[in-house]
Protein backbone atom coordinates (compact mmCIF):
# COMPACT_ATOMS: atom_id res chain seq x y z
CA UNK A 1 0.00 0.00 0.00
CA UNK A 2 1.33 3.40 -0.95
CA UNK A 3 1.96 5.63 2.04
CA UNK A 4 0.25 9.02 1.87
CA UNK A 5 2.39 11.91 3.02
CA UNK A 6 0.48 14.74 4.67
CA UNK A 7 2.13 18.08 4.06
CA UNK A 8 1.80 21.34 5.94
CA UNK A 9 -0.08 22.82 2.98
CA UNK A 10 -2.61 19.99 3.09
CA UNK A 11 -3.26 20.59 6.80
CA UNK A 12 -3.81 24.30 6.14
CA UNK A 13 -6.21 23.49 3.30
CA UNK A 14 -8.21 21.07 5.47
CA UNK A 15 -8.43 23.62 8.29
CA UNK A 16 -9.57 26.29 5.83
CA UNK A 17 -12.30 24.00 4.46
CA UNK A 18 -13.51 23.17 7.98
CA UNK A 19 -13.60 26.85 8.92
CA UNK A 20 -15.57 27.65 5.77
CA UNK A 21 -18.12 24.95 6.55
CA UNK A 22 -18.42 26.19 10.15
CA UNK A 23 -18.89 29.78 8.94
CA UNK A 24 -21.67 28.68 6.59
CA UNK A 25 -23.41 26.89 9.47
CA UNK A 26 -23.19 30.00 11.68
CA UNK A 27 -24.36 32.31 8.88
CA UNK A 28 -27.31 30.02 8.20
CA UNK A 29 -28.14 29.85 11.90
CA UNK A 30 -28.07 33.64 12.28
CA UNK A 31 -30.18 34.02 9.14
CA UNK A 32 -32.73 31.59 10.55
CA UNK A 33 -32.85 33.50 13.84
CA UNK A 34 -33.36 36.82 12.05
CA UNK A 35 -36.00 35.30 9.78
CA UNK A 36 -37.89 33.86 12.72
CA UNK A 37 -37.75 37.12 14.66
CA UNK A 38 -38.98 39.03 11.61
CA UNK A 39 -41.66 36.47 10.85
CA UNK A 40 -42.99 36.56 14.42
CA UNK A 41 -42.68 40.37 14.58
CA UNK A 42 -42.22 40.17 18.33
CA UNK A 43 -43.22 43.36 20.09
CA UNK A 44 -44.52 41.82 23.32
CA UNK A 45 -42.87 39.19 25.48
CA UNK A 46 -45.32 37.20 27.60
CA UNK A 47 -43.54 36.20 30.79
CA UNK A 48 -44.84 33.56 33.19
CA UNK A 49 -43.90 34.39 36.79
CA UNK A 50 -43.41 31.67 39.39
CA UNK A 51 -44.18 33.11 42.82
CA UNK A 52 -41.09 32.29 44.87
CA UNK A 53 -39.98 35.58 46.48
CA UNK A 54 -37.58 37.30 46.46
CA UNK A 55 -36.66 35.73 43.10
CA UNK A 56 -40.07 36.41 41.56
CA UNK A 57 -43.61 37.14 42.74
CA UNK A 58 -46.89 37.83 40.97
CA UNK A 59 -49.62 39.72 42.86
CA UNK A 60 -52.98 38.66 41.42
CA UNK A 61 -54.75 41.54 43.16
CA UNK A 62 -52.69 44.31 41.60
CA UNK A 63 -51.62 42.24 38.58
CA UNK A 64 -48.03 43.30 39.11
CA UNK A 65 -44.78 41.33 39.35
CA UNK A 66 -41.77 41.98 41.55
CA UNK A 67 -38.46 40.29 42.33
CA UNK A 68 -34.92 39.81 41.05
CA UNK A 69 -35.89 37.86 37.89
CA UNK A 70 -38.67 40.35 37.18
CA UNK A 71 -36.21 43.25 37.33
CA UNK A 72 -33.89 41.48 34.88
CA UNK A 73 -36.68 40.86 32.36
CA UNK A 74 -37.95 44.44 32.78
CA UNK A 75 -34.44 45.77 32.10
CA UNK A 76 -34.20 43.60 28.96
CA UNK A 77 -37.54 44.96 27.76
CA UNK A 78 -36.42 48.54 28.33
CA UNK A 79 -33.13 48.01 26.46
CA UNK A 80 -34.79 46.34 23.47
CA UNK A 81 -38.10 48.26 23.29
CA UNK A 82 -40.07 45.11 24.00
CA UNK A 83 -43.35 45.35 25.87
CA UNK A 84 -43.26 42.92 28.80
CA UNK A 85 -46.51 41.28 29.88
CA UNK A 86 -46.19 39.48 33.22
CA UNK A 87 -48.57 36.55 33.77
CA UNK A 88 -49.06 34.44 36.89
CA UNK A 89 -47.70 30.90 36.56
CA UNK A 90 -47.17 27.89 38.81
CA UNK A 91 -44.95 24.83 39.08
CA UNK A 92 -47.87 22.65 38.00
CA UNK A 93 -48.87 24.70 34.94
CA UNK A 94 -45.78 26.47 33.56
CA UNK A 95 -45.03 23.64 31.10
CA UNK A 96 -48.50 23.62 29.58
CA UNK A 97 -48.50 27.44 29.51
CA UNK A 98 -45.33 27.39 27.40
CA UNK A 99 -46.53 24.65 25.06
CA UNK A 100 -49.90 26.35 24.50
CA UNK A 101 -48.21 29.73 23.81
CA UNK A 102 -49.88 31.40 26.79
CA UNK A 103 -46.39 32.54 27.78
CA UNK A 104 -43.09 32.84 25.90
CA UNK A 105 -40.73 32.71 28.88
CA UNK A 106 -41.01 31.40 32.43
CA UNK A 107 -38.96 33.08 35.16
CA UNK A 108 -38.17 32.08 38.73
CA UNK A 109 -35.75 29.74 40.51
CA UNK A 110 -36.04 27.03 37.83
CA UNK A 111 -33.28 24.49 38.36
CA UNK A 112 -31.41 23.42 35.25
CA UNK A 113 -32.02 19.67 35.49
CA UNK A 114 -31.50 17.12 32.74
CA UNK A 115 -35.20 16.30 32.69
CA UNK A 116 -36.23 19.90 32.06
CA UNK A 117 -33.43 20.39 29.51
CA UNK A 118 -34.88 17.45 27.57
CA UNK A 119 -38.23 19.24 27.23
CA UNK A 120 -37.32 22.94 27.18
CA UNK A 121 -34.48 25.38 26.52
CA UNK A 122 -32.74 27.27 29.31
CA UNK A 123 -31.19 30.70 29.13
CA UNK A 124 -27.66 31.07 30.37
CA UNK A 125 -27.53 30.51 34.16
CA UNK A 126 -28.90 33.35 36.29
CA UNK A 127 -28.46 31.78 39.72
CA UNK A 128 -26.12 29.42 41.55
CA UNK A 129 -28.02 27.62 44.30
CA UNK A 130 -26.64 25.46 47.08
CA UNK A 131 -28.35 22.82 49.20
CA UNK A 132 -27.73 22.92 52.97
CA UNK A 133 -29.22 21.18 56.03
CA UNK A 134 -31.48 22.98 58.51
CA UNK A 135 -31.83 21.52 62.02
CA UNK A 136 -33.33 22.58 65.34
CA UNK A 137 -31.14 24.37 67.87
CA UNK A 138 -31.56 21.43 70.26
CA UNK A 139 -30.25 18.93 67.71
CA UNK A 140 -26.59 18.16 68.41
CA UNK A 141 -26.49 14.86 66.53
CA UNK A 142 -25.74 16.27 63.04
CA UNK A 143 -22.19 17.56 62.81
CA UNK A 144 -20.83 15.92 59.67
CA UNK A 145 -21.97 14.60 56.29
CA UNK A 146 -21.93 11.05 57.62
CA UNK A 147 -24.55 11.99 60.24
CA UNK A 148 -27.01 12.73 57.43
CA UNK A 149 -26.67 9.20 56.14
CA UNK A 150 -27.87 7.49 59.30
CA UNK A 151 -30.77 5.09 58.88
CA UNK A 152 -34.09 6.33 60.23
CA UNK A 153 -33.27 10.04 60.01
CA UNK A 154 -36.47 12.03 59.47
CA UNK A 155 -35.90 14.28 56.45
CA UNK A 156 -38.16 17.00 55.04
CA UNK A 157 -37.56 18.13 51.46
CA UNK A 158 -39.36 19.82 48.56
CA UNK A 159 -40.70 17.56 45.82
CA UNK A 160 -38.99 17.39 42.43
CA UNK A 161 -36.04 19.70 42.97
CA UNK A 162 -32.29 19.09 43.06
CA UNK A 163 -32.54 18.99 46.87
CA UNK A 164 -34.89 16.00 46.51
CA UNK A 165 -32.41 14.45 44.05
CA UNK A 166 -29.67 14.74 46.67
CA UNK A 167 -31.82 13.06 49.33
CA UNK A 168 -32.76 10.16 47.05
CA UNK A 169 -29.13 9.57 46.04
CA UNK A 170 -27.26 10.01 49.30
CA UNK A 171 -29.76 9.52 52.16
CA UNK A 172 -31.19 6.14 51.25
CA UNK A 173 -31.93 5.09 54.84
CA UNK A 174 -33.90 8.24 55.61
CA UNK A 175 -37.60 8.53 56.38
CA UNK A 176 -38.55 11.14 53.79
CA UNK A 177 -41.42 13.63 53.88
CA UNK A 178 -41.86 15.52 50.59
CA UNK A 179 -43.68 18.81 50.20
CA UNK A 180 -44.94 20.88 47.23
CA UNK A 181 -42.15 22.99 45.70
CA UNK A 182 -44.18 26.22 45.70
CA UNK A 183 -43.52 26.77 49.45
CA UNK A 184 -39.93 25.88 50.38
CA UNK A 185 -40.57 26.82 54.02
CA UNK A 186 -42.80 23.79 54.68
CA UNK A 187 -39.91 21.40 55.32
CA UNK A 188 -38.26 23.79 57.76
CA UNK A 189 -41.56 24.25 59.60
CA UNK A 190 -41.51 20.47 60.15
CA UNK A 191 -38.07 20.82 61.76
CA UNK A 192 -39.25 23.74 63.92
CA UNK A 193 -42.23 21.67 65.08
CA UNK A 194 -40.07 18.65 65.90
CA UNK A 195 -41.67 16.43 63.25
CA UNK A 196 -38.42 16.20 61.20
CA UNK A 197 -34.77 15.93 62.22
CA UNK A 198 -33.48 17.88 59.25
CA UNK A 199 -34.74 19.82 56.24
CA UNK A 200 -32.71 19.88 53.04
CA UNK A 201 -33.26 23.21 51.32
CA UNK A 202 -31.49 25.84 49.24
CA UNK A 203 -29.14 28.16 51.09
CA UNK A 204 -30.95 31.47 50.51
CA UNK A 205 -34.34 30.16 51.60
CA UNK A 206 -32.77 28.53 54.66
CA UNK A 207 -31.00 31.70 55.80
CA UNK A 208 -34.10 33.86 55.34
CA UNK A 209 -36.22 31.38 57.30
CA UNK A 210 -33.69 31.11 60.15
CA UNK A 211 -33.56 34.90 60.50
CA UNK A 212 -37.24 34.83 61.46
CA UNK A 213 -37.27 31.51 63.36
CA UNK A 214 -34.78 31.42 66.20
CA UNK A 215 -35.44 27.77 67.07
CA UNK A 216 -33.68 26.47 63.93
CA UNK A 217 -30.17 26.88 62.57
CA UNK A 218 -28.58 26.51 59.17
CA UNK A 219 -25.48 24.37 58.72
CA UNK A 220 -24.08 26.87 56.22
CA UNK A 221 -20.68 25.24 55.81
CA UNK A 222 -22.17 21.83 55.01
CA UNK A 223 -22.89 22.45 51.33
CA UNK A 224 -24.35 19.24 49.95
CA UNK A 225 -24.99 20.05 46.30
CA UNK A 226 -24.97 22.89 43.79
CA UNK A 227 -27.33 23.71 40.94
CA UNK A 228 -27.74 26.53 38.42
CA UNK A 229 -31.10 28.05 37.53
CA UNK A 230 -32.22 30.13 34.57
CA UNK A 231 -35.16 31.27 32.47
CA UNK A 232 -37.16 28.74 30.45
CA UNK A 233 -38.45 28.86 26.84
CA UNK A 234 -40.02 26.37 24.43
CA UNK A 235 -37.69 23.77 22.94
CA UNK A 236 -38.22 25.08 19.39
CA UNK A 237 -37.60 28.75 20.32
CA UNK A 238 -33.83 28.68 20.06
CA UNK A 239 -33.89 32.22 18.65
CA UNK A 240 -35.55 33.42 21.87
CA UNK A 241 -32.96 31.64 24.02
CA UNK A 242 -30.20 33.35 22.03
CA UNK A 243 -31.95 36.71 22.45
CA UNK A 244 -32.14 36.25 26.25
CA UNK A 245 -28.51 35.10 26.46
CA UNK A 246 -27.27 38.12 24.52
CA UNK A 247 -29.51 40.50 26.48
CA UNK A 248 -28.32 39.10 29.83
CA UNK A 249 -24.70 39.38 28.71
CA UNK A 250 -25.25 43.00 27.67
CA UNK A 251 -26.86 43.80 31.01
CA UNK A 252 -23.72 42.44 32.64
CA UNK A 253 -21.41 44.45 30.38
CA UNK A 254 -23.35 47.68 30.97
CA UNK A 255 -23.32 47.25 34.76
CA UNK A 256 -27.13 47.08 34.96
CA UNK A 257 -27.08 43.45 36.12
CA UNK A 258 -24.65 44.30 38.92
CA UNK A 259 -26.99 47.08 40.05
CA UNK A 260 -29.94 44.66 40.14
CA UNK A 261 -27.86 42.10 42.04
CA UNK A 262 -26.81 44.74 44.58
CA UNK A 263 -30.45 45.63 45.18
CA UNK A 264 -31.12 42.04 46.28
CA UNK A 265 -27.77 41.23 47.89
CA UNK A 266 -29.18 41.16 51.43
CA UNK A 267 -31.87 38.69 50.35
CA UNK A 268 -29.21 35.97 49.92
CA UNK A 269 -30.92 34.52 46.83
CA UNK A 270 -27.84 32.76 45.52
CA UNK A 271 -24.85 31.05 47.06
CA UNK A 272 -21.50 32.83 46.82
CA UNK A 273 -19.04 30.36 48.28
CA UNK A 274 -17.20 27.78 46.14
CA UNK A 275 -17.16 24.06 46.69
CA UNK A 276 -19.46 21.20 47.44
CA UNK A 277 -19.10 17.93 49.25
CA UNK A 278 -20.71 15.80 46.55
CA UNK A 279 -20.51 17.55 43.17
Amino acid sequence: MKKISITYEMVIAIVAICMSIYSLIIINRVANVEEKIGKNKITTLKVGVLSVPPVSLYDAGTKTATGHSVDIIAAIGKRTNLRIEFISSSWETFGSALISNQVDVVIGPIFMTEGRAFEYLFSKPIYDFAVVPVISNENNSINAISDLQKSGLRVAVGRGGFDADFVSKFMKGAIISEFPPNDPNLGMLEVAAGRADVAIVDYGTAVRFAENNSNVRVLEKMVLSRQNAGFLVRSEDYFLKEFLDVAIRNLKISGELDSINLKYSKSKIWYDEAGSNFQ
